[in-house]
């Protein structure tokens, strides 16, 4: 965030009023060295000896000055940070007494910001101060010199105060170059970081000559797929299968850990895995376009992510162009219809910062409303029935599944007595469904991983023995 808007406004500063400061100051300097060397060109020359002193110490400031400002700007994104995380999770600082941790913590990122701060601001006013003082051995060595050049008949007093008065007005621009040089290095440095964040590889691109899908009938496949998260000490994903036909529901179960959302992740193509293939109706994620695979499946995250906008617009977000009737049908099936009407101003209500001013159950079938309405072929729902009662769920959760290929992701042996196929995550390694021709209730050994799968009626009996 301090990169595309402390960084950025460095960079615009320079280029709506530096660029002109400076080609304002070129021009004059052109014109005063001009007429210097008008007037006399051996005492211009000889007055101009100084330039470069100017150089070298422009040089000699610069790069302490554009590391100062990196370093103010680095920890200035730092500070924000630190905010940002604190006032977003205001609940959990006050739930765990945690108020005096972060202020101390916020206090102390700001002395470091203050301590970079006062680091360029030294080297910001000393570079004055050392040009001036050049411009004062620069207009004494003139007077000296147009004096001597009196005494030989080549300048008159005239001449010698006219040569005064350009050389006097030549040091203004200069003074004004070095102004800016503050604003040109923190300019640079704030470039260099949003240049850095622009050269970041995309996760995910889309492949040059990338097709798209005239009809999707929604048939999923992993195939030996591997997954490695940076920072992990060990795959979460190692040669798993998993083929879900087009029509099917498929659970997936386990402990928290195990790479349930992973697998979500991989078949939406937020990520993309190390090994193997994602495929839609036999065709690889990345050999499709993103829109048509952002069309092509649905997914509603384990973390019910709204808009700080109204309720219709979060809906539009799903559909652009859907109509009331239609925005109306999808809130009737989540069971949202009855609350939203209750609100002051009803689909034109805003629902604040993350759906702050929305109950948790409230956000999650906003979030289901809003993915029917996409009326896509496939589904990943990560544990779509957050926030959600039982009855509502099992009313709410029967009219997404239907007529699509879903793929749910739960902790709930209830919901997962909905799928056609139940797969066990188990041991911290992910297990997929064995690939074959038809609905397989069967298990095998892949890559010495247990695969297990049952249908719905041991589902049901797990649920019972829960």
């Amino acid at each position: 965030m301090s990169r595309l808007s402390g960084d950025v406004a460095a960079i615009e500063s320079l280029f709506v009023s530096g660029l002109t400061s400076v080609v304002s100051a070129v021009f004059q300097l052109v014109f005063f060295i001009g007429a210097l060397l008008l007037l006399d060109w051996q005492l211009a020359l000889a007055s101009l000896v100084l330039a470069p002193l100017f150089w070298g110490t422009a040089r000699f400031y610069a790069g302490r000055l554009k590391r100062a400002s990196r370093e103010k700007r680095r920890r200035t994104g730092s500070l924000s940070s630190i905010a940002e995380e604190s006032l977003s999770s205001a609940a959990l600082v006050q739930s765990h007494g945690l108020q005096t941790q972060e202020a101390d913590r916020f206090h102390s990122q700001a002395d470091d910001v203050y301590e970079a701060e006062l680091a360029a601001a030294k080297l910001r006013g000393l570079y004055p101060v050392v040009v001036h003082l050049f411009e004062l051995a620069g207009m004494l060595a003139a007077i000296v010199l147009g004096a001597w050049a009196m005494a030989d008949g080549r300048l008159t007093l005239g001449g010698l105060l006219a040569f005064l008065a350009y050389l006097g007005m030549l040091y203004r621009p200069v003074q004004e170059l070095g102004d800016i040089v503050g604003v040109i290095f923190s300019a640079s440095a704030g470039a260099e970081r949003v240049l850095e964040l622009l050269d970041t590889p995309a996760g995910i691109t889309e492949r040059p000559g990338a097709r798209g899908l005239h009809r999707v009938r929604g048939r999923l496949d992993l195939e030996s797929i591997s997954y490695h998260y940076p920072e992990a000490p060990a795959p979460t994903l190692r040669n798993a299968d998993l083929r879900v036909h087009p029509g099917e529901v498929v659970a997936l179960l386990g402990p928290s850990g195990v790479g349930k959302s992973t697998v979500a992740k991989l078949l939406s193509r937020l990520i993309d895995p190390d090994a193997g293939a994602v495929r839609l109706d036999g065709h690889d994620l990345r050999d499709l376009r993103l829109s048509t695979v952002r069309a092509a499946i649905g997914v509603v995250l384990q973390e019910t992510l709204v808009f700080d906008a109204s309720i219709r617009d979060n809906l539009l977000r799903g559909r652009p162009r859907a109509t009331e009737l239609e925005m109306t049908w999808a809130l009737g099936q989540v069971d949202a219809l009855d609350f939203v009407h209750a609100l002051p101003d009803g689909l034109d209500s805003r629902v604040g910062q993350k759906g702050r001013s929305l109950s948790g159950g409230q956000r999650q079938r906003i979030a289901l409303a809003r993915t029917l309405l996409r009326d896509s072929p496939v589904l990943i729902l990560d544990e779509p029935t957050n926030g959600l009662d039982s009855a509502t769920a099992g009313r709410v959760l029967p009219r997404l599944l239907a007529g699509r290929t879903v793929v749910l992701i739960t902790h709930d042996p209830e919901v997962a007595a909905l799928a056609h196929r139940t797969l066990h995550l188990e041991g911290g390694q992910i297990n997929g469904g064995q690939i074959d021709g038809g609905h397989s209730n069967g298990g095998r050994v892949d890559g010495g991983q247990v695969i297990r799968s049952t249908d719905a009626t041991a589902a049901a009996a797990l649920r019972a023995g829960a």
